[in-house]
Order: structure tokens, then sequence, then C-alpha cells
């Protein structure tokens, strides 16, 4: 499934809350018993649409006025009960305190926590390692005129991870859960050291560029007991373990991405890696200056591919997918 359809917005609700579809603007309005039905369809559309911290802000307030106006917003508490509506406003809660965290933890400025390691292209690379001996890394900096737009693609089409991450050899999509919600396989080889690891990684997106100018991603390692229900006849890469081979697991990984023009942006990534090994100092360095310190610098370059060779791979999967790219992330960039 390239692009799942959303939710269509109601008249009703648009004329409430003054909201265009096409300019993503929702204008603000009290929630009052009288208009909380129109708020909860208001918020099931912008969980559709990938809008999680304003349809959490939405439904902040709905809580709180169903809550004090028991009779006469029973219908709409009913309707919050409903199994399928209530798994996606809880599904909200959660996310929304994630994307909220990426948000807090991107601001957060005690550096001295990290170890320096290399600053390249504009993007200074840290690590610190945890005591349960696991690997933080982050990367943080801003780039100017590199597409946006280009890069989001490059980031999405994650099978298409072996045409330009370091080291990575192989990748595949193991299931497109959602237009913004993936479950994506690679596998990194590193000759110098004789070592090989994969992962398979849950990931979502949240949408905050009308708002804040801002794209924010969430993701960690599932295996086949804790990643979410795939489509039918997909299923996680078996695990495979050799000498020098081994499934690494990504405890969490974040990625807030702030728009500054449709060619600049500040980008500060965090992930916490179990390498399912003892990591020797030297292998720190090489990974934090040979695969960590370039990443961005890949993307960025290959974002450049994107936009000046139609016929490259991201390119076509981009025409193939002309709902999500034209239809929904292009007019982000165009407002």
């Amino acid at each position: 499934m390239a692009g799942k359809p959303r939710l269509e917005m109601s008249r009703r609700v648009k004329r409430l809350f003054e909201a265009d579809e096409l300019t993503l603007r929702i204008a603000p309005a009290e929630v009052t018993p009288s208009n909380a039905a129109l708020v909860l369809e208001l918020i099931l559309y912008l969980i559709d649409d990938w809008r999680l911290l304003v349809a959490r802000d939405f439904l902040e307030r709905l809580d709180a006025v169903v809550r004090t106006n028991e009779r006469r917003c029973r219908a709409v508490r009913a309707a919050m009960d409903e199994p399928a509506t209530g798994q996606k406003l809880e599904q909200l809660r959660e996310r929304a305190a994630e994307c909220q965290a990426v948000k807090d933890s991107a601001s957060e400025v005690a550096a001295d926590e990290w170890t320096y390691a290399c600053k390249l292209f504009g993007v200074e690379t840290r690590y610190k390692p945890d005591p349960d001996g696991t690997l933080w890394i982050k990367l943080d900096g801003e780039v100017e005129g590199v597409p946006l737009f280009e890069q989001l693609a490059v980031v999405r089409e994650t099978a298409l991870f072996d045409k330009w991450a370091p080291f990575c050899n192989k990748s595949a999509l193991v299931s497109q859960l959602a237009m913004c919600e993936i479950v994506t396989w690679f596998n990194l080889n590193v000759p110098l050291f004789f070592i090989s690891r994969d992962a398979v990684i849950h990931a979502y997106a949240c949408d905050c560029v009308w708002e804040e100018g801002k794209v924010l991603m969430v993701g960690q390692s599932v295996d086949e007991h804790s990643a979410p229900p795939l489509n039918q006849g997909e299923r996680i890469p078996p695990y495979k373990k050799s000498l020098l081979h081994d499934r690494m697991i990504v405890k969490g990984f974040q990625a807030h991405i702030e728009v500054k023009s449709p060619t600049t942006a500040r980008t500060t990534i965090i992930a916490n890696v179990d390498p399912r090994t003892v990591l020797p100092q030297a292998l720190i360095n090489f990974v934090m200056k040979q695969m960590a310190g370039v990443l961005l610098h890949l993307l960025q370059n290959q974002a450049k591919v994107v936009a000046q060779d139609p016929h490259c791979a991201h390119a076509v999967k981009m025409r193939e997918d002309t709902w999500f790219y034209r239809d929904w992330l292009l007019p982000r960039f165009q407002k």
C-alpha cells in the first residue's frame, strides 16, 4: 500500500474550524458540548493525516469538555469508547507523547554528556556509552542548498537505502503500514572490521510543518512478536546469526527536522543502538566518522541526484506514488 487515502474532512468541520485541507490551516476554536462531535471528527481526520500533536491538543480539550458535561456529551463519549475509535485515540496519546519527547530532546543543550567525535559537512557527531552496554549516537547540523522535499523522499524509500547509505549493502521495505508508518529491514557490512549487522525497524512520522515548521520521526527495532500487524503475505525477515553476523537492536531512534526554507533544514538525529558485541574504541571511532558522520551528507547528495535525475530509482518511486508525493507532501512546501 504505497499511499493510503486519508479521511475526508466534512463540510461542517471545515466551516467550524475555517479549515483548509490544501493549506493545512485550522483556526483555533472553542471546544464546547455543542460542537464536540465535530471536534472528534476533526481529531480522527488529523490522526489519519499524521498531524499527531495538533490532534493531541484537540483531544485534550475534548476530554475536558466531555468529562465536565457528561449528560450533553453522552453520545460523543459513546463514540469515543467504540473499540476502533478508542484504540485510535489511545494510540494517539502514546505517539503524541513520544513525539513531544523528540521535540524536547532536540532542544536540550547538555553537550557535556556526549563525547565529541567529528564535524563533517556542517554536521556534528557525538556519542556516549550507556551503562547497559548500548551506544547513543547523535547527529546535529544545519545544511543549506539541498531540496528538503527530495530529502524526505530519500528517507521514506527505505528499500533504496542500499543505493546511498554508508556500508548498507542490502535493504527492503517489509511493510508500508500507512502513509507515514513503515516496517523496514537493512543490512550493514563493514569489511574492515569483519562485521555484519542487520536490523528490522518500525518507524512513523509526525507532521508539524504548518504549525511549527517541523517533521518528527520515531522508531525502534521490532521482531515477529513485537511488530505491529503486517499486511497480508508480509513477514519479518528471519533472524540469522553467524560468527561475523548478528541482528543489532535499535532501542530507540528519533529525528527532529526543523524546516527553515524549501532548501534549508536543521536536523537532529538520536539513536540508541545495541550492536550485540563489545565495541573497541577503534570501531567506535570508525563508526562515528565513516558511517554516522557522513550519513546526512550522503543523504543530501542523494537528494540532489533525485532532484536532477528523473530516471533514478527514487524519482521513479515518487512518480509511482503520486498521491503521497504530489497530493500530500508537496503542498506542505508550497504554503
